[in-house]
């Protein structure tokens, strides 16, 4: 059985062109014995090159900034989005053991002043009528 075919790259240099960048002017096609460039436009090119390449890799940070940014901002809404959760969670929860738990405190305010008023007026009010008023407001909802 015969190896895989090795994978073939894309050349980083253009195409046609010697694969040798010059030392002095950062050009490609020669090196730096064999320069066509004059002292001053060699220094010229590579200071350009230099430039160009900082910018590039300005830019790539940059980019790579703006992705980190945008991710930890995206994170922290989820992490938000998941505390509102859980505290709407807690509430429902407390709400619902209230509600289940609520016959332990009492009659409500309602049913109270309603046996007070109940209470204050018995004398009018016929004995069978009142008692089963109050036995009603006893009853636990």
């Amino acid at each position: 059985m015969s190896p895989p075919p090795e994978p073939t790259l894309p050349s980083p240099w253009p195409t046609g062109a010697i694969s040798r960048r010059c030392g002095l002017c950062r050009q490609f096609g020669h090196n730096r014995s064999t320069c066509p460039h004059t002292a001053q436009e060699a220094r010229s090119l590579a200071a350009e090159y230099v430039q160009t390449q900082r910018a590039a890799r300005r830019s790539q940070v940059q980019a790579m900034r703006d992705e980190l940014f945008e991710r930890s901002v995206e994170l922290e809404r989820e992490r938000w989005r998941a505390d509102s959760a859980e505290r709407e969670w807690q509430r429902l929860q407390r709400g619902v053991w209230d509600f289940v738990h609520r016959e332990n405190n009492g009659p409500s305010r309602l049913a109270a002043t309603v046996q007070e008023i109940v209470f204050e007026n018995s004398d009018k009010i016929p004995d069978g009528i009142y008692k089963q008023l109050m036995d009603a407001l006893m009853i636990r909802d």
